[in-house]
């Protein structure tokens, strides 16, 4: 137990300094990018923040979800979330890639992040595209 309490401690002050300084402490793990994600919990309806590493194609982000994570399981429950990318703040909805996106963004993720590249094959791993809401006139 003493780890989980010392997760949630780290993983709260990485949030702080994150929104502190608008990403640029602790805005890039190991030379990858990370954003804050923001859900709604399924069970308590409260707002839910992690710190995640990403890859962004021009449009959409990708995070990793790997062995069911409680941020997954509140998505899956209401796909709408906010994120946090530097100073930058989005609307999003949250879908699960599938076949061949699924494959491109792994690519992308292991090139940008190869430490990714062995732990892809290792536990259960989902990709979550987090598409920005686009709001029209």
């Amino acid at each position: 137990m003493a780890s989980k309490a010392l997760f949630r401690t780290l993983n709260r002050m990485h949030i702080f300094l994150y929104r502190l300084s608008g990403g640029k402490i602790l805005g890039n793990i190991v030379g990858s990018p990370v954003l804050l994600l923001t859900t709604t919990g399924r069970k308590t309806n409260q707002e839910r923040t992690v710190p995640l590493v990403y890859a962004y194609d021009g449009e959409n982000y990708a995070v990793i979800a790997t062995d069911q994570p409680a941020w997954h399981r509140n998505l899956k429950s209401n796909s709408q979330a906010t994120i946090q990318v530097q100073r930058q703040h989005h609307q999003v909805i949250a879908r699960d890639a599938e076949g061949a996106e699924e494959q491109r963004w792994w690519t992308k993720i292991v090139k940008q992040s190869p430490a990714f590249e062995s732990a892809k094959d290792k536990g259960s791993h989902k990709i979550v595209i987090l598409e920005p809401v686009k709001y029209t006139d």
